[in-house]
């Protein structure tokens, strides 16, 4: 897409050039345009009928771009919307973390849900969302399960994490939901999600460190 500068350019270069033309019809030009509507008949000079055209392009052309602009105000105004929004959730995310690192987890835990409901952008299949609206959804949901978690409340940090349903996030989800099972020393529960996670990622030591845990907590190494 041509940027708007170099537009402007040629817009300018365009207008000289259509300058030069008509001020050569005007000077050499010795045409005349005729238009007949019976029972009227016009004769006007060729400079005169090429401004006349002009005019009438210039004025269709205006009346075209002000439809289009009109028409897309409503999409445009709900663009802006979600974009608030967006930076609301993003501004809601930093200060859940503030909160949830200075131990203030019941606030961290609210923040983090106000960010969760930021509203999803939809494409016109209504399928495909937008992926970074997903993102914010899916670290707010694991902050608030975090925070509710850090305040001792398991049972409402549980179903946080199943909110989180994208495929890119599930490493997030069955990690943290690992974690806290085995806090809750429910290591049972947690061994088969570490065991899934430590195939999918043998290099992750956080996740090997827990899978040894469970697997002591379970008697399976005795």
């Amino acid at each position: 897409m041509t940027s708007t500068p170099i537009r402007w350019v040629v817009w300018l270069l365009a207008m000289a050039a259509l300058a030069v033309v008509l001020a050569l019809a005007g000077r050499y030009g010795f045409g005349y345009a005729v238009l007949v509507v019976p029972p009227w008949r016009v004769e006007v000079s060729m400079l005169t009928f090429c401004l006349l055209l002009i005019a009438v392009i210039a004025v269709s052309y205006m009346l075209i771009r002000f439809s289009m602009a009109v028409y897309a105000l409503p999409r445009q105004r709900h663009a802006l919307k979600l974009a608030r929004h967006k930076e609301r959730a993003v501004a809601d995310l930093h200060a859940s973390l503030k909160a949830l690192f200075s131990g203030r987890f019941d606030d961290a835990e609210k923040l983090a849900r106000h960010a969760m409901s930021i509203e999803t952008k939809t494409t016109a299949n209504a399928q495909n969302v937008d992926k970074e609206t997903e993102n914010i959804r899916n670290i707010a949901a694991a902050l608030a399960a975090w925070a509710a978690h850090e305040g001792g409340n398991l049972p409402a940090a549980l179903p946080y994490l199943e909110k989180i349903t994208d495929n890119n996030a599930a490493k997030m989800r069955d990690a943290s939901k690992a974690y806290m099972l085995l806090a809750e020393n429910r290591a049972v529960e947690a061994l088969p999600l570490l065991q899934t996670l430590a195939a999918n990622d043998v290099s992750n030591i956080g996740v090997l460190k827990m899978k040894l845990e469970a697997e002591i907590k379970c008697g399976c190494l005795a």
